[in-house]
């Protein structure tokens, strides 16, 4: 049988404003990468059925974190990138952890803002999580390590 992965384990690294990678998982509760070609669907008039085009791949991602005010943690790490001129950051996420057999995704990719940027709940216990938003800059790479 093949190996499978728990969905709670995993290596997320982010780099700083250096460029230095800097690993996060402390500070992410959860992470996703979607994938998805665009297509455009047209209709001529001798049949019924529609047929389509196929178009560039576009990933996205998202990352729950939580709000610190560690600045060299993900939600300073990204806060300054959000404001900073640096366009894109490289995201690297090993699934179940970094040691040979483990899956990898690294890429690079524009930052594009917190949702919500701030909440706050009366009488909440909570810690304050915000998920925060990218686009691809280039391919994705998906390995075993």
């Amino acid at each position: 049988m093949a190996t499978v992965f728990a969905m709670h384990g995993g290596v997320i690294s982010i780099d700083n404003a250096g460029g230095t990678p800097t690993v996060v998982s402390g500070q992410v509760q959860d992470m996703e990468i979607s994938e998805e070609r665009a297509t455009g669907v047209f209709h001529t008039m001798d049949t019924l059925y529609s047929d389509a085009t196929r178009g560039g791949i576009k990933y996205t991602m998202t990352m729950s974190i939580y709000k610190t005010t560690n600045a060299a943690e993900a939600y300073k790490l990204l806060k300054a990138n959000l404001i900073s001129a640096i366009r894109t950051i490289t995201v690297t996420a090993d699934t179940p952890d970094s040691s040979t057999g483990s899956e990898r995704a690294t890429g690079e990719f524009v930052f594009t803002g917190f949702t919500p940027s701030t909440k706050r709940t009366a009488g909440s216990g909570d810690p304050e999580v915000t998920t925060a938003k990218f686009v691809n800059s280039g391919q994705i790479v998906f390995s075993t390590l």
